[in-house]
């Protein structure tokens, strides 16, 4: 059994923007519209994994982390003012960043720029936060 193994990271936000167009043309004289766009990934990076691996062993198949006790109104007052924050311990490099270019083809007309953005740490855990900082529940890695 072949197990590939892939990048243990918790993608932070993702953003695309479109922010021009040109006419471009290939060597047999084909022309179509490129649409240029920027992609911007934050993200925490841990390290490579195995496939299927998770942060969250709490966590079932539809990825919910756990539940929490509470009324309707205390969960609807949650919701609305709750926040995430995730505990890390940067370990070295601390910090990358890469920008590629996709150029574009018949069959992806994007000129695409795509930078990353990495912080390279341990993940150690992701607290659920209320409005006033408190933390709620807390659920850890592995």
């Amino acid at each position: 059994m072949n197990i590939e193994n892939v990048d243990l990271d918790l993608v932070l936000s993702e953003s695309l923007t479109t922010y021009g167009s040109y006419m471009g043309q290939n060597a047999f004289g084909v022309r179509a519209t490129v649409r240029k766009t920027l992609r911007l990934d934050k993200a925490v990076y841990e390290g490579e994994g195995q496939y299927n691996e998770a942060f969250w062993p709490t966590a079932d198949k539809n990825e919910k982390l756990g539940s929490i006790p509470m009324t309707v109104e205390q969960a609807k007052a949650l919701k609305a003012a709750s926040k995430a924050a995730i505990v890390i311990v940067p370990k070295w490099p601390f910090y990358a960043e890469d920008t590629k270019r996709w150029e574009p083809n018949l069959e992806s007309l994007t000129d695409e720029s795509n930078t990353e953005q990495v912080i390279v740490a341990d993940i150690r855990c992701e607290l659920l936060l209320a409005a006033d900082n408190r933390v709620v529940a807390a659920y850890s890695t592995r």
